[in-house]
């Protein structure tokens, strides 16, 4: 024991009284920032003092309770409270400001969309200027959308196929900050929000993989899939992506990707905007069928039309690969378009904008005959198309070239869905066109139809056949490459007693010598295609006996029943 207390006496010798004595400052200065007031850790509002204004009624004002009014002196170090000169900036701490709940309020609708009161379990079809309540929620169909106003002027448009709950609905009276929390369950969302005007202002979007804290801007963000990846994408602004306790600041022209219980990726730059050959595209065709220029990295586009410019009553959302968009139908009128390239991580990148000018009513027939790239072998032929319920007639055009801008035909009064030739057409490559008339009004010109007029191939003329001891040689002119002929043999003038039919590639044939008697023979010419001519005229073959006998048979015969 003596020798632990020597050498503990020792050390605290070897130490200086000065230094030894230093151990408790760490727990003053814990005693010290613990008795600081919150108001210094707190963000601070600033006020401008007004004329008429004090102290008393500033603090009834905004602060949470009148007790507020004699810190609120002391830490503006205001020297007489009655009497405050206007222009005065008082600083109040956003702890101390009141809070009170303000609801939002649906402004637009379209589709299939509904909410969900928080104070009920049963969903009711979503209507315009509809009030929302904290806690309320909202969810959109396949094809439905709607339009949030909050009350700060911010916007928010919730894409089909989502499910979006209010958390936090509030605003500190007074001030024009507002505290927003929402909770995107899948779906996609995306935002105009107003800029911040002062420290308590808040607007924060919660999905199962991240949180998107925004500060005046304009963002999307997307959640949703089995995957539940969040994928968020900066338009304007900045916004501050949080997941797995990891922030990341995504700025304007930028995105992120987010999985589940991970930190966020790097932001990567979103796909610049595809280019329009013209800011208004005229379209007469439903389904719509859209054309821009290819963005270099884009696996797919997202095309999304709207009735208004703002985009607030959203139509159609649909990703394509090419432009088409089946089954999507629109009245006429003027729509908004926008377009965006989708990159390989899912992000939808930056927008061109254009305006649609939809006149499609009445839609054309179908066209049915002739069909595209027919061969037409008739030089009178008949046209033929399919009759839409609301048709009171047709305008019918044939024209050479298939911009139409030499018509050979135009007939603007049909009452029946056919239509033809009045008079012979000369072989070559024809295109033909048909538009419904309805109500006194004409529609669009359905696609051009081409078809080929090629004359019937002529059947060759036949050669004396050459009649030998056991064959029948035929021959006849030849045709040109690719074609062949059909030749038949037949009792009757009519061919229904056939005794020999072939095809041969040849311009000869050789026949087995058919029995003695009378005998009819024609030809006809198969072109390239398939297609049959007309046989030609037949001739008469004569098959006479080999001795005299069978021609005097019959003779003595006729003779002998005479005589009896």
């Amino acid at each position: 024991m003596q020798t632990f207390r020597s050498k503990k006496r020792s050390i605290e010798n070897a130490v200086p009284r000065e230094i030894a004595g230093l151990w408790f400052l760490p727990l003053c200065w814990v005693f010290l920032l613990c008795s600081i007031p919150s108001a210094l850790w707190s963000a601070d509002w600033i006020y401008t003092v007004r004329p008429g204004d004090n102290l008393w009624n500033i603090t009834e004002r905004y602060a949470v309770s009148m007790r507020y009014w004699e810190p609120l002196r002391r830490l503006n170090q205001v020297q007489r409270p009655r009497n405050m000169p206007p222009g005065m900036r008082i600083r109040i701490p956003v702890d101390w400001l009141r809070l009170k709940p303000v609801p939002a309020r649906i402004t637009h609708v379209a589709g299939d969309a509904r909410h969900r009161s928080s104070k009920s379990s049963t969903a009711r079809p979503a209507t315009a200027g509809a009030v929302l309540q904290l806690g309320d929620s909202v969810e959109t169909g396949p094809a439905g959308s709607l339009t949030i106003e909050f009350a700060d002027g911010s916007r928010l448009l919730v894409r089909p196929g989502s499910r979006l709950r209010l958390d936090t609905l509030r605003a500190y009276d007074g001030t024009g900050m507002v505290d927003t929390h929402l909770r995107l369950e899948h779906g996609g969302i995306e935002s105009k929000v107003r800029p911040s005007v002062g420290p308590g202002s808040r607007f924060e979007i919660h999905t199962p993989a991240a949180t998107a804290s925004v500060r005046g801007t304009d963002l999307r963000v997307g959640s949703g899939g089995s995957d539940k990846i969040t994928r968020v994408e900066v338009v304007e602004g900045r916004v501050g992506v949080t997941g797995k306790r990891r922030t990341r600041s995504v700025t304007e022209g930028f995105g992120i990707v987010v999985e589940p219980d991970k930190t966020p990726r790097q932001p990567r730059p979103l796909l610049p905007a595809p280019e329009f050959e013209s800011p208004v595209m005229q379209l007469d065709r439903i389904p719509l069928r859209l054309r821009w220029s290819d963005v270099p990295g884009a696996v797919a586009y997202q095309v999304q039309v709207a009735s208004d410019p703002r985009f607030e009553t959203l139509l159609v959302d649909a990703r394509t690969l090419d432009g088409g968009l089946p089954g999507i139908d629109l009245p006429d009128g003027h729509y908004a378009l926008r377009v965006r390239a989708i990159d390989d991580s899912g992000l939808e990148g930056l927008d061109a904008s254009a305006r649609i000018e939809l006149d499609a009513r009445p839609e054309p027939p179908f066209a049915v005959a002739p069909g595209p790239g027919q061969v037409v072998r008739t030089a009178m032929p008949v046209f033929s198309w399919s009759e839409p319920a609301a048709a009171d007639g047709y305008l019918f055009q044939l024209a050479k070239a298939p911009d139409f801008t030499d018509l050979i035909l135009e007939m603007d009064d049909l009452a029946k869905p056919e239509a033809a030739a009045p008079t012979e057409l000369v072989p070559g490559q024809y295109h033909w066109r048909i538009a419904t008339r309805a109500g006194g009004e004409v529609g669009p010109f359905s696609d051009p139809q081409e078809f080929i007029l090629r004359p019937a191939p002529e059947s060759p003329a036949l050669e004396t056949p050459e009649l030998g001891d056991e064959r029948l040689a035929l021959r006849w002119r030849a045709g040109t490459p690719g074609q062949r002929f059909e030749y038949q043999l037949a009792r009757d003038t009519d061919f229904r007693q056939v005794i020999f039919s072939a095809i041969t590639e040849a311009p000869e044939a050789s026949v087995p010598k058919p029995d003695f008697g009378e005998y009819f023979i024609r030809i006809r010419t198969i072109d390239t295609d398939g297609f049959a001519g007309p046989f030609g005229p037949h001739q008469r073959l004569y098959i006479p006996p080999d001795t005299f006998w069978p021609a005097v048979v019959p003779i003595v015969l006729g003779i002998i029943l005479v005589i009896l």
